[in-house]
């Protein structure tokens, strides 16, 4: 580019730019095609008629020649500015939305970089066979006491943590010490909208498995409310991290949350063949909704059983949504219309946006069928709002037994079917299972 800000012009050297014969060496063609000169315009002085350089320089010198710009194969070039943004074909969007740190992802940031800058991490991994705490989950549920898997983990960890003390600790900067702790207090992590949160099970080692899974599910609620005080989230001296949720992490890498001293991070589950063929379970082969409270008409607590190995379809919506209005009676014709044996193997689960529980149930008895549902202030409604990326209503999810989405046009498929043509969209959905 010139100093008047202008684009040099670009050569574009062509077949149907050639200026000479083959009389003339390449140089000397490129010299003629320079300033725009052709065989005719040089008299040739080289043996048998070759133009030689010199004869095209005493042309130029003696017609006080200047460069030229050669034509350009199919446009002109661009010289300007203006001239770029008319050549542009495509308008273009902005790529990116700066979006502000809330004080508490500010404040993870920062603690987990110091930590992981100045605290030694060592990781350790192990395979658990899940069998016998699994089965024991299944026997408890059959009593009527709903436990997950990780309320098992958490007290295991605190059974762990009482039995090897020089764990159970905490380390002061300040002091530079080791603290030894009197109590076995261990954090949990919560995802919540504003941030990770970790608050604390105090006493872990000595509570049942109930009493932790009462009040984890306490903690948890009120987190992601936020409303739990400092003591409740701030100290401990271990920390569970389970991603066991999400079905494909198999393992994960966590970072301590200082001043503890180590944390656990539980991944996921699959069930293995050993060398007798027989299947075993290594984190978590139990269903997604295992640790979710269900109920539907005329049954308080629906087992997780009865969703096993079924086509399950996860609804997002709500009494004072229209656009729920108009589809949830089309969802329950696409229902009604299947035959006896396709609805038994067929799960819709109502996840509802209403404001209060009676919401909920007034339109649950006014408008669906008895599928069932989870009732308003269950911390998981949340939870499946962040998992499923659920921004508008109504949404509907096809899913299997590890929470994963088999289909994202289920929608389209329940308003798209007619008469007769409900048999035909479970069957394809069948087929993706």
């Amino acid at each position: 580019m010139n100093s008047n800000n202008v684009f040099s012009p670009i050569r574009y050297l062509t077949t149907t730019t050639r200026s000479c014969s083959g009389l003339c060496g390449p140089a000397v063609r490129l010299l003629m095609q320079h300033y725009g000169l052709t065989e005719k315009d040089v008299k040739a002085s080289g043996p048998k008629g070759n133009v030689l350089k010199s004869d095209v320089a005493d042309v130029i010198k003696a017609s006080n020649l200047k460069p030229i710009a050669a034509a350009t194969p199919s446009h002109e070039p661009i010289t300007s500015q203006k001239d770029v943004m008319k050549h542009s074909t495509q308008k273009t969007k902005e790529k990116f939305v700066d979006i502000p740190l809330s004080n508490i992802r500010a404040t993870i940031a920062r603690r987990l970089t110091q930590s992981k800058q100045s605290i030694p991490h060592a990781y350790l991994s192990a395979v658990v066979y899940a069998d016998a705490v699994l089965n024991l989950q299944a026997k408890l549920l059959n009593d009527g006491i709903k436990v997950s898997l990780n309320d098992f983990i958490i007290k295991a960890a605190g059974l762990a943590l009482r039995a090897v003390p020089d764990v159970n600790v905490q380390y002061s900067a300040e002091t530079q010490q080791v603290i030894y702790m009197p109590m076995v207090d261990i954090s949990v992590a919560v995802a919540t909208p504003n941030g990770l949160i970790t608050p604390i099970v105090t006493s872990a080692d000595i509570l049942s498995v109930q009493d932790i899974s009462v009040r984890v599910k306490e903690l948890a609620a009120r987190a992601r409310d936020n409303k739990l005080m400092p003591n409740e989230f701030q100290g401990g001296s271990f920390t569970v991290s389970n991603l066991g949720m999400f079905g494909s992490v198999d393992q994960f890498t966590a970072i301590i949350n200082p001043p503890q001293s180590a944390i656990l991070a539980v991944g996921g589950n699959r069930v293995e063949l050993d060398k007798d063929l027989k299947t075993r379970n290594r984190f978590r082969s139990e269903h997604f909704l295992a640790d979710v409270t269900l109920k539907k008409r005329g049954v308080d607590k629906v087992s997780v059983n009865n969703l096993k190995d079924k086509v399950l379809l996860l609804y997002f919506s709500a009494g004072w949504c229209g656009s729920c209005k108009m589809l949830t009676p089309k969802l329950k014709k696409f229902y009604e219309e299947l035959g006896e044996t396709e609805r038994s193997n067929m799960e819709v689960v109502w996840i509802s946006r209403d404001k209060t529980a009676q919401d909920q149930l007034d339109y649950y008895e006014k408008a669906m069928p008895p599928w069932c549902y989870i009732p308003i202030g269950d911390p998981n409604i949340q939870g499946f709002l962040e998992k499923y990326s659920v921004k508008v209503i109504p949404a509907l999810k096809l899913v299997n037994d590890k929470g994963e989405v088999l289909s994202e046009t289920v929608r389209a498929d329940v308003e798209g079917c007619v008469k007769n043509d409900a048999m035909r969209c479970y069957k394809k959905w069948k087929d993706m299972y």
